[in-house]
């Protein structure tokens, strides 16, 4: 089972020929969808298409010097340069992880069979937290391989991909520096001058990225998205809106009824006067904190069941395995300890737990734990733990891709039907952005339809776009201009019509309603007074 040393050359070719082999079933059988459709925005966001009215490097969740050399990116035929981005990174992603688990087990059927394992969701289904994880576990990996080799190109790799991931997706990167922290050997690092060379140079790039990201925000006409965003948070994210939604004698005094409460809830952040930056924080200010988090605990044991669904089930169980049988049991245990806090954390202020926070994390611990098994009864122990959970994954990804093809297929067939000269506001999840924008999908067919979007997007200068020229913005249409379209479910349009009384003492007036296989679109307005 154990590879012959042959040199530095067969873990490369190992890890080249196994990317090669993901890569071609990945394009060629499973087409890749995005996980969610914060990517899908900020596809759009980069090229200027669909939500966008044109093209911007602030697509937000990532730092402005990754949007930066994004939109460097010189276009390649009709393919989205975020989604060529995203599957290229995730590739060199699965090549540098394989390549260190080669050089720090020598073991290639323990390392391919927690490659497919690990692998496979992230290509098939990209996200960007997923993809900023993935690169900074390679960072982790490529530092315990210079410990291990003492290379100085294990430095480089390990520097560059873990600012990239920083880039990508800052929070993740830090919750996986620390993992990685815990449970390497940090008494030698700490005396290896070398490797503090390494954290110097990464940390002022880290601060030199976050100077250039705040400075972006800072331009005029980011004003209303950057006193927004911040507050509008704990609603939409942490659970301060059902917690005032539960307890309406709060209040009293606000300017803010029930109603109000659940449109900042669901992201209709498009009115001033409900997302005004000094109104919310009156609204903070009626937390109470500890009432606060004693309600969030009673919550979590319906969030932490993600944990015992797939995908995070099928690295849950081998890594929890690994690090049993691995030589430093209590290290690894560091590591999960971590992990722990974190999601305590989460639970506490309210934040929903999701599953692509966590895959890279349980995907670390597994291969920090298989690292240090040596022992050939324990490698073999989890090699079947892992192929076994490699059955399980495959065959629920499988599904899933079916899904999202067929999906793909029938919200194609409704979007074919629908008036493409319109802007639409689209409201909630009910219209499957992720189905609909395949990663390596025609931007042509893309920029078909144009979208404003209620939610983070609604207050960036380039979705005010879409509303320059109306006064009082969608509110504004609203009430004097022609009706809007809206993709929405008729729970929103009900707090819609509740809205309409209270705040423009009009009645919602449906002029139109259009019933689509996977979505419905409501044509309304505010007409005249009730």
């Amino acid at each position: 089972m154990r590879i012959p040393a042959f040199g530095a050359s067969s873990p490369v070719l190992t890890a080249l020929l196994f990317t090669a082999i993901l890569a071609i079933i990945v394009t060629g059988f499973l087409p890749p969808f995005w996980e969610s459709n914060d990517d899908v925005g900020m596809a759009m966001i980069l090229d200027g298409y669909g939500l966008a009215a044109y093209p911007s490097p602030g697509i937000f969740f990532s730092n402005i010097l990754y949007g930066y050399a994004l939109a460097a990116l010189p276009r390649i035929g009709d393919m989205s340069r975020y989604g060529l981005a995203a599957i290229a990174l995730n590739l060199l992603s699965v090549f540098l992880v394989c390549r260190a688990l080669c050089l720090l087990t020598r073991n290639v059927v323990l390392t391919l069979s927690v490659m497919a394992l690990v692998c496979l969701p992230q290509l098939a289904f990209p996200q960007f937290t997923v993809l900023s994880g993935m690169l900074s576990v390679a960072g982790i990996l490529h530092l315990a391989t210079w410990l291990q080799r003492q290379h100085s190109v294990e430095l480089i790799i390990a520097g560059g991909v873990l600012f990239t991931g920083y880039l990508i997706r800052s929070q993740e990167f830090l919750l996986i520096a620390l993992i990685g922290s815990v449970v390497l050997p940090w008494r030698d690092a700490v005396f290896d001058r070398r490797l503090q060379g390494l954290a110097v140079v990464l940390a002022g790039l880290v601060a030199a990225a976050m100077v250039a990201d705040w400075r972006y925000y800072q331009a005029p006409e980011w004003q209303a998205f950057r006193e927004v965003n911040l507050l509008r948070s704990p609603f939409t994210d942490y659970g301060a809106a059902a917690y005032l939604r539960a307890r309406p004698e709060l209040l009293n005094g606000t300017g803010y009824t029930p109603n109000d409460i659940g449109l900042l809830q669901t992201w209709f952040l498009a009115d001033p006067v409900i997302a005004n930056p000094e109104n919310l924080s009156v609204l903070l200010s009626r937390l109470d904190p500890a009432s606060f988090l004693q309600g969030n605990l009673a919550s979590s044991r319906e969030r932490l069941a993600i944990f015992l669904n797939a995908p995070l089930v099928y690295l849950l169980v081998p890594a929890a395995v690994a690090g049993i049988l691995a030589k430093n049991p209590a290290r690894v245990g560091l590591g999960w300890l971590v992990l722990i806090v974190t999601v305590v954390a989460l639970l506490l202020t309210g934040r929903g737990l999701i599953n692509r926070v966590f895959y890279a994390p349980l995907a670390l611990l597994l291969c920090l734990a298989i690292i240090q098994n040596a022992r050939r009864w324990g490698q073999r122990v989890v090699v079947g733990v892992v192929m076994l959970a490699a059955l399980g994954a495959v065959s629920s990804l499988m599904k899933r891709h079916a899904y999202a093809m067929e999906n793909h297929a029938l919200t194609r067939a409704d979007l074919a039907t629908v008036d493409k000269s319109k802007l639409y506001v689209v409201w909630g999840g009910v219209l499957d952005l992720e189905s609909m924008y395949p990663v390596l999908g025609s931007l042509a067919a893309a920029r078909e339809l144009r979208w404003y979007g209620l939610g983070v997007t609604s207050l960036a200068p380039f979705a005010m776009a879409h509303w320059k020229d109306v006064p009082g913005g969608l509110p504004g249409r609203l009430v004097a201009g022609p009706p809007v379209p809206f993709f929405a479910s008729q729970d929103l349009i009900d707090l819609l019509a509740i809205y309409c009384e209270e705040r423009h003492s009009a009645a919602l007036r449906t002029t139109g309603v259009q019933k689509l296989r996977r979505a419905t679109i409501f044509t309304v307005s505010c007409g005249a007074p009730s």
